[in-house]
């Protein structure tokens, strides 16, 4: 094999999580004294992996960087190395297509044990029977007196096996696990089985009042307070997962003689143990249960699904670059429901098969999913006894993900094509994997994201088919002007009505709630109604017109009102309609009337979804998310669809795996208690910058945080509550803008902030555009002004600037505040944000994806005075050329690259300059940006909101990177 390549898995740095993860090709290993050169077959995934990722045995391991990660595997020799005599074909491993392993540590496999089965015997299976014979001093026969065993996450790695190898031995078993699990646990042969969320279950009581002899502890968390109770007087806890606790805990037992025990637990696997193991399984006494299956193509996924911690049983990624999995007999999590009615409480999580494509079908892992309003209306029974088909019912119809396997009599995809579709009656869409049609399916391109595109569906489709085929608008300019009426402009459908219209020839009129005003106008809407005012309620036109064309999407509004404001051939396309609209279409029809009312009942197909697909990829619309909620919180999503008061979409994403690293977990804590010159002060509003991600990350360990755990965000807006007693120009009662600098604390309902980095916010100053003042607004500010020398009045000659990424949340204040100098300012943003860009005072826009928007020359042929760099990736030579002769390129998200040029351009003399830049917020500046927006100078574009509760998905939102403006959260 010498010389050749392979592709592999690796990561160059400690943290980053599955986005760590980088697919490299390298050279094949050669294998050395008593090793023995392997393909591998399948490795698993073990938590261990991905905490020596994030630094847990630093700097002992990784021994270096890049690093190919996993030491659990099974596959076939093909080369030995010298002395390497027992083995011709055996088991060994990495994330890689070929590994070299020990023979020391090799032993093997037989044809009765998978390769998958196989690669999980290493450290999960080895721990557990370690953990039960060495340390616990169990035998695994019936010969011993009975002894009462507790097994903490029985349904995890290490516990699934835990469960089964005590059950070879004389032993009672309690165990511990998540609702879902609890059959599954009982299935392995546990006596007992306690939801570890009840009462009973957070205590560890056995049901039958048995105390433990011995307790392997596979999860973290809970004290030695706990155990020690449910011991019997020389029981033993033996933890997995050992912290410093763990450790002291072992110490001071150790100290007292205390004859309960509790022991810290880290081993090497040893080749007689998995030998005893592969026996075992060879012979039917154990089995290994497997959770998920990756090609290594898509180790990434497998990688961020151990992170997330509810896998039951194991993770394995199969060898070589194999795309295609069969998943026959894998099971996956899914929510239906098995009755009608009941709403979100009748939403059900189960474990089911993954289903197999049949003739023309394909199975996609899901990606993203969206709520559409007729999904729960269908639970309400509004088509019974048609849909659902069947009880119980896997819901949900629009989805965005991956082929990962096709049936026979598929052509246009191939395993790994991302894909958007439509499942149709079958639904099915909420559960990790589903079965799509190959004619309700098309392509995604990478322009357009998961959730964008699985929102396109039935909303989309509905909106562009009413407009189109009913309406009978065309999506040009080409036809005379009509005048088109959007009811309810800020909800799923009509904010994609909104939009497609204005690609007409067309006046668009739109009525929503007060506060989608803005929005709506946002879209593109020539006129919005609030529809609780007089003139919303009678769906008068501001100016007079009569409507051409309503797309009616909401309920409730009776046929009199519409026909009043109807020019004489005006059509009512009813969205949702009901037996009053079908009543009304008949008699217009028996009685001749010109102006219509028509039901509108819509089946998506692929055509019109493509089309779609293409408008957002060539930024003609946009998708507007309202919220998202992972797997395991459907509920949530489900009842905020019923509410009817979402901006956009309701969508759910993370099918069992994560947007990135680490989410951050929900805790309650004590309210802080303010010092000398400390304000305590509720929250009303935060914004996430990227550098708040990155610090978790460890981007800057080990000075941030100062400690864990950690509560993250730094700038806040809320009202006082508590006063330190040196403050003095604070009361309870103020509304106020603060930064917490690198203590954090904002992701929370009180914080504790410094009086000299907090400003008084006035009325006219909303929380959350306060919040958003802090990092980003202030790095703009300082870029400008104090590093830039810009001036923000037009007293000085005039400057030219480029703004880079000027849709986020630093760029789009930078445009604002430089056209407040003598400027003229050029833009780079996607193609879906030039309007955006433009209407923030931009005097040119690039797409940063054209030839033009990639070398940054400015439309009009200027040079650059100014340059604010944004985001990351550009080279210094690139901007070079585009500089006047002492022009400044000022780079906020400096790496090391940006260091070196800086020097070298500091010892060559050069005056165009590349200048690093880190800005620490002060009251100054953000008191001087309150004024500014306060003064209707400046203004904050929020992209999304969230509330506390769903801090994760805001927090996946701002790491994705396609944020327009800035995240805010509101506790």
């Amino acid at each position: 094999m010498a010389g050749k390549m392979m592709q592999a898995v690796c990561y160059d740095s400690y943290g980053g999580g599955s986005a760590g993860l980088k697919h490299v090709e390298i050279s094949v290993p050669a294998p050395g004294n008593g090793e023995i050169l392997l393909k591998i077959e399948a490795t698993t995934i073990n938590p261990l992996d991905w905490k020596i990722h994030k630094g847990l045995a630093r700097p002992v391991l990784p021994p270096r960087f890049p690093f190919v990660p996993l030491t659990d595997v099974a596959g076939e020799v093909v080369e030995v190395g010298p002395r390497a005599e027992k083995f011709k074909g055996g088991v060994g491993g990495g994330l890689a297509e070929y590994a070299v392993a020990k023979e020391s540590s090799t032993v093997l496999r037989p044809p009765e044990v998978s390769a998958a089965d196989g690669s999980c015997l290493g450290v999960a299976w080895c721990t557990a029977l370690r953990a039960l014979t060495v340390i616990g001093g169990l035998k695994l026969d019936k010969t011993e007196p009975l002894t009462t065993v507790l097994v903490t996450a029985g349904s995890g790695g290490v516990g699934h096996y835990a469960v089964q190898l005590a059950k070879l031995g004389n032993i009672h078993v309690t165990a511990t696990c998540g609702a879902r699990n609890i059959e599954f646990v009982k299935s392995l042969g546990a006596d007992e089985v306690l939801d570890y969320k009840s009462p009973e279950g957070v205590e560890l009581k056995s049901p039958s009042g048995q105390k433990y002899d011995l307790v392997i502890h596979c999860a973290t968390g809970i004290s030695w307070s706990t155990f020690k109770p449910n011991l019997t007087p020389t029981g033993k806890v033996i933890d997995l997962t050992p912290n410093a606790s763990t450790f002291w805990n072992y110490g001071v037992n150790k100290l007292t003689f205390s004859k309960k025990q509790l022991l810290p637990l880290i081993m090497i696997p040893k080749a007689e143990e998995i030998e005893c193991l592969v026996n075992l399984m060879k012979v039917g006494k154990i089995k290994t249960i497997i959770d998920s299956r990756y090609p290594l193509s898509r180790a990434v996924e497998g990688w961020a699904k151990s992170i997330e911690g509810h896998a039951t049983g194991k993770i394995v990624v199969d060898g070589g670059l194999e795309s295609s999995i069969d998943m026959a007999g894998n099971l996956m999590q899914a929510v239906c429901y098995d009755s009608y009615g009941k709403g979100a409480a009748g939403l059900k999580h189960v474990d089911i098969p993954v289903p197999t494509p049949g003739k023309g079908e394909m199975l996609i892992k899901i990606e993203a999913v969206s709520i559409n309003p007729v999904d729960w209306k269908m639970q309400n029974g509004i088509a019974r006894p048609v849909f659902p088909p069947k009880f119980p019912y896997v819901p949900i119809t629009d989805v965005a993900g991956e082929v990962v396997e096709v049936g026979p009599g598929v052509e246009k995809f191939k395993v790994g094509d991302k894909i958007v579709t439509y499942l149709g009656r079958p639904g099915g869409g909420l559960a990790e994997y589903a079965l799509a049609k190959e004619s309700t399916t098309v392509l995604r391109p990478p322009e357009v994201s998961a959730a964008d595109a699985a929102c396109l569906v039935v909303a989309g489709c509905t909106a562009l088919h009413a407009l189109t085929t009913t309406g009978g608008l065309k999506l040009d300019k080409s036809e005379p002007l009509t005048n088109v009426l959007v009811t309810n402009g800020s909800g799923g459908v009509g904010h994609y009505a909104v939009q497609l219209a204005k690609l007409g020839n067309t006046n668009v009129t739109a009525t929503c709630g007060a506060r989608n005003i803005e929005f709506v106008r946002s879209l593109g809407a020539d006129e919005v109604l609030d529809y609780k005012t007089p003139e919303g309620a009678s769906l008068k036109s501001p100016s007079g017109l009569k409507y051409d064309l309503v797309i009616h999407c909401t309920v409730g509004i009776p046929w009199s009102t519409f026909k009043a404001n109807l020019t004489p051939t005006g059509k009512v396309i009813d969205l949702t309609p009901g037996g009053g609209t079908f009543w009304n279409y008949a008699v217009n029809k028996l009685t001749f009337s010109k102006k219509q009312l028509l039901p509108l009942i819509v089946v998506p197909k692929a055509e019109e979804i493509e089309c779609l697909v293409n408008l957002v990829k060539e930024g003609k619309i946009k998708t507007v998310i309202d919220s998202r909620y992972p797997l395991s919180r459907a509920e949530e999503g489900w009842t905020k669809s019923m509410e009817g008061h979402a901006t956009g979409k309701v969508v759910m994403e993370r099918f069992g795996t994560l947007v990135t690293a680490e989410v951050p977990l929900h805790v309650e804590i004590p309210v802080p208690s303010p010092g000398n010159d400390e304000i305590l002060m509720k929250i009303e509003a935060t914004s996430i910058n990227p550098i708040d991600w990155k610090i978790q990350n460890g981007f800057v360990r080990p000075i941030l945080p100062r400690k864990f755990p950690f509560i993250p965000l730094s700038d806040v807006a809320g009202e006082v509550v508590e006063v330190g007693p040196g403050v003095k120009n604070f009361k309870a009662g103020d509304k106020i803008v603060s930064t917490l600098g690198g203590a954090g604390g904002g992701l929370a309902e009180y914080v504790v902030a410094k009086e000299s980095s907090t400003v008084p916010r006035p009325p006219e100053v909303s929380a959350a555009d306060g919040a958003c003042l802090g990092i980003a607004a202030c790095t703009a500010l300082h870029s400008l002004t104090v590093t830039g020398g810009l001036k923000l009045e037009k007293t000085e000659p005039r400057t030219n600037v480029l703004v880079t990424a000027a849709s986020g949340g630093v760029g789009h204040y930078a445009v604002q505040l430089a056209k407040l100098g003598n400027t003229h300012v050029t833009a780079t943003c996607g193609a879906r944000n030039i309007d955006f860009v433009k209407s923030l005072g931009a005097d040119e826009v690039l797409d940063y994806k054209t030839p033009e928007g990639a070398a940054l020359k400015s439309p009009s042929g200027k040079k650059y005075d100014i340059v604010v760099d944004c985001t990351v990736g550009i080279p210094w030579s690139t901007f070079e050329p585009n500089l006047s002769p002492t022009g400044k390129v000022i780079d906020i998200t400096p790496s090391g690259g940006t260091f070196w040029t800086y020097a070298v351009q500091k010892l060559t003399f050069s005056k165009k300059q590349v200048i690093p830049l880190l800005v620490i917020p002060n009251a100054q500046e953000i008191g001087c940006l309150v004024k500014l927006v306060k003064e209707g100078k400046l203004k904050t574009v929020i992209d999304s909101r969230y509330p506390l509760s769903q801090a994760e998905a805001g927090w996946a939102k701002s790491i994705e990177g396609h944020a327009t403006g800035k995240v805010v959260v509101e506790p």
